[in-house]
This record gives C-alpha cells, sequence and structure tokens, in this order.
C-alpha cells in the first residue's frame, strides 16, 4: 500500500479510483447548473461535489452575451 494515497474518510480504505456521476444542482445564483458528485468506490459516500465547469462556463458566456447586446443597442 502507498502511504501517499489517500484514504476514504468514512470507511479508510485508499483511494485508487473514484466513482463520478452527473448531478443538477440548486443554486441561487446559477439556478440549476450541472454538476458532478465524487463517491468512493468501496463504500459509495459522498467525497465531493461542484459544478461541472463547461456548464458554468456556458452559463457566464450567455451572461455576458446578453449584456453586451443590450449595451451596443442603447
Amino acid at each position: 500500500m502507498d502511504d501517499k494515497k489517500g484514504k476514504c474518510p468514512h470507511c479508510k480504505k485508499v483511494i485508487e479510483e473514484l466513482n463520478i456521476a452527473k448531478i443538477t444542482l440548486h443554486d441561487e445564483i446559477w439556478g440549476s447548473p450541472k454538476g458532478h458528485t465524487y463517491t468512493c468506490p468501496s463504500c459509495h459516500i459522498v467525497l465531493s461535489a461542484g459544478f461541472d465547469p463547461d456548464e458554468i462556463t456556458a452559463a457566464i458566456q450567455k451572461v455576458v452575451e446578453s449584456a453586451l447586446r443590450k449595451h451596443l443597442r442603447t
């Protein structure tokens, strides 16, 4: 066993891979963007969750484009 590898805080098994699942998040600012959960393959506890960076980038781009169109019309 490699001492430098992380262990699951729940089952204490060394984590050599993660399960990744797509989810929908609920956020007051971004609405309901897509995201991911990262779970332990042994006990399936959620280790982390976060926004899909491509989804957030697209949302920001949409807001900026809308603001620019509005600005150019005035």
